[in-house]
């Protein structure tokens, strides 16, 4: 199994670009990891259906890329037959695409 290995970038050092999901690093949250977004307000939300905002990430990660195996979709495969990691970032690679391409 390949380790994904993450560059994680402190917030205070520099933040991402606007608009742009993220994984970002929540230490408060019980050192929670999950997506979110500088947005163009210069504040950070979560990418989740609320976009709830967050002022305590500490850390954030560009994604990774999808993988190149374009035979895969969720509901040919079951997260246990592959690297849970794996699937939860295609998972959230896949809900952060459809929050940036959802129409106002």
């Amino acid at each position: 199994m390949t380790k994904l290995t993450t560059r994680w970038i402190k917030s205070s050092d520099r933040l991402p670009p606007e608009n742009v999901g993220v994984l970002v690093f929540i230490p408060e949250e019980d050192n929670h990891c999950t997506t979110g977004m500088w947005d163009v307000s210069k504040k950070w939300v979560l990418l989740d259906e609320y976009r709830v905002p967050v002022s305590d990430v500490t850390y954030w990660a560009e994604m990774v890329d999808l993988p190149e195996d374009k035979t895969y979709t969720p509901s040919n495969r079951r997260p246990e037959e592959e690297d849970t990691m794996s699937y939860q970032i295609r998972s959230l690679q896949k809900r952060i695409y459809e929050l940036e391409h959802q129409r106002p």
